[in-house]
């Protein structure tokens, strides 16, 4: 017997079971099966890269990741500077996050290929470059988890360069993470001969690497970790990062939902894996990156994997707002390989709700030599998916079915998989890993407002600038979406043109307290100064009511920009 598994700190759960049986399986009885012990207790963090920007500095993706609540680390690149950078760190803290912050742009040339051979020199003012940061970092060291490098040695990073720099940052930063990812190359996995020695990571604290193609079945990716962790051997500890953006048609959703659910299983298999970090949120140079995927107003939205990232997230951070259900990923059992006519895996909801069921990479026929099966998913007696009668899986098809549906239930219902063999059932076996998530973004108290932000100026509605000596007023239309009654305060403010980010002209704010479901608009603004080079107008919406100490970002920034 095997039981699906709910990953979490406590692993209280008891309500799921496997029932294999020769024939009549749709009516059989089994005995609870409890959740087994968490096989990591170390793995705490999980994020997303980029979440400053793709190429430029962009905040709009940390407010994004509070509101869903599967995030306490977000990746920042090298983008944001200054007073800018500072802002973002603020940003980050504001909803629960703490910043792993990519520095290789500060010290090295980047030049991929370069094998570690001296083509990623040092750059001539490094010096200069990370004193300045220090002095920006200074005040906001609690809200930093730690300082990144990304592939030095295949950009060419020589041991020694990259070795005084670490151990430089080591000494100064002692109780701050230190997070070497390497590329595929510098594990050699394909026999060159050429492959980053122990001694060129001695000084960080964490290790990870990229590789974000094809062998999650074949094993290519448990063989590239166990690569690094040989590398590794000063005890440092690792992050996994799971691919989460797609180059093309071929690399769907379900492939980046293996890719994530496959990745959550080694890291609950590893005891030296501390976190994982999906790359990536935004979309560029790399492809359609998770906020479109996670996006309801995008296109490319998928609820299925929307939610297999939130409750993934959820899981290692807050498992007391978890819902992710999947047989068998915590590595406790090597799949479903069901062999006898009838068998059926039966879950049982704990509590009311939308699911999404789905699965843990697709259904495979494990038995080359095998005819025909079928499978099928039920609430109860009624057909879920397919609408009616069973799905073949057949040579044709193997490894390509991915089972999706959606369905309301209520505590106690029961979901059954059906699987059932053709012909010669004795050589037929099947693997298939379901997945059930709870869908919804927020858990109980979680802020979630829908909100829109227009400007108008002077008698121009829906204005795209400032205009001198104009009266601006800035209207939040909000709605509360959430499972409770939330205060909330509409900030509109106004920066000069000095500095980089300008100094604060102006302000104007209004606070409502919102019921579950209750839409609201508030309004703030001012007369605009006669003079507005480089001004710009900025609106944005906390949590709370005290402006001198606000609560979680709610929304982007909206800005309005001088003529």
């Amino acid at each position: 017997m095997k039981a699906w598994r709910r990953k979490g700190l406590s692993l209280a759960l008891a309500c799921c079971l496997l029932i294999m049986t020769i024939c009549g399986a749709a009516s059989a009885e089994g005995a609870n099966v409890g959740a087994a012990a968490n096989a990591n207790p170390g793995l705490q963090y999980f994020g997303y890269y980029h979440m400053d920007g793709q190429g430029m500095p962009d905040p709009k993706y940390l407010p994004f990741a509070g509101r869903i609540g599967n995030s306490n680390v977000a990746i920042f690149s090298s983008w944001s500077r200054g007073t800018t950078l500072q802002s973002h760190i603020d940003l980050a803290a504001a909803n629960g996050m703490k910043v792993l912050l990519n520095v290789y742009d500060y010290f090295f040339h980047w030049s991929p290929g370069g094998m570690g051979d001296g083509s990623g020199h040092m750059h001539a003012d490094w010096q200069v470059q990370w004193a300045e940061l220090k002095r920006v970092l200074s005040g906001y060291e609690d809200k930093l988890l730690g300082f990144y490098f990304d592939e030095p040695w295949w950009c060419g990073v020589t041991e020694e360069n990259f070795r005084t720099v670490t151990q430089m940052i080591r000494q100064e930063y002692p109780d701050k993470k230190l997070v070497a990812v390497s590329a595929v190359a510098d594990l050699d996995p394909y026999g060159t001969g050429k492959s980053v020695s122990s001694d060129y990571i001695e000084f960080v604290t964490d290790v990870g690497f990229n590789y974000y193609e094809s062998g999650l079945e074949t094993g290519f990716h448990q063989e590239l970790l166990e690569k690094l962790k040989a590398k590794a051997d000063r005890g440092q500890h690792i992050w996994l990062l799971p691919k989460s953006f797609s180059r093309n048609a071929t690399e769907t959703t379900d492939v980046l939902q293996h890719h994530l659910l496959h990745y959550y299983k080694m890291a609950l298999n590893e005891p030296r894996v501390v976190g994982m970090a999906a790359y990536t949120m935004p979309s560029g140079g790399d492809g359609t990156g998770m906020y479109a995927f996670m996006n309801e107003s995008d296109p490319a939205y998928d609820p299925y994997l929307t939610y297999a990232h939130v409750q993934v997230g959820r899981s290692i951070i807050d498992p007391a707002n978890a819902d992710l259900y999947v047989r068998s990923v915590d590595g406790a059992g090597s799949g479903s390989a069901w062999s006898e006519s009838g068998s059926v895996l039966k879950w049982t909801a704990p509590k009311a709700g939308t699911i999404q069921i789905s699965s843990l990479g697709p259904v495979r026929r494990t038995n080359e030599h095998g005819n025909e099966l079928a499978i099928k998913i039920t609430r109860g007696q009624t057909p879920l998916w397919p609408s009616a009668g069973w799905q073949s899986v057949t040579a044709a098809n193997s490894g390509l079915l991915y089972p999706k549906t959606a369905t309301e239930v209520q505590a106690g219902e029961e979901i059954w998989f059906h699987t059932d063999g053709r012909n010669d059932v004795p050589s037929d076996t099947l693997t298939w890993d379901p997945v059930i998530v709870y869908s919804g973004y927020e858990a109980d108290g979680q802020p979630n407002i829908e909100l829109s932000v227009s400007y108008q100026v002077g008698h121009t509605a829906n204005a795209t600038a400032l205009e001198p000596g104009e009266l601006l007023v800035s209207s939040v239309a909000m709605t509360n979406k959430g499972k409770s009654a939330q205060t909330v305060t509409a900030i509109v403010a106004l920066y000069d043109g000095s500095g980089e980010d300008g100094a604060l002209a102006n302000l104007s704010f209004s606070t409502a307290t919102l019921q579950p479901g209750e839409s609201r608009e508030l309004k703030g603004g001012f007369k605009l100064p006669d003079h507005l080079s480089g001004y710009r107008a900025k609106t944005f919406v906390v949590s709370g009511e005290d402006i001198a100490s606000p609560g979680m970002a709610l929304s982007d920034v909206y800005e309005l920009p001088a003529p």
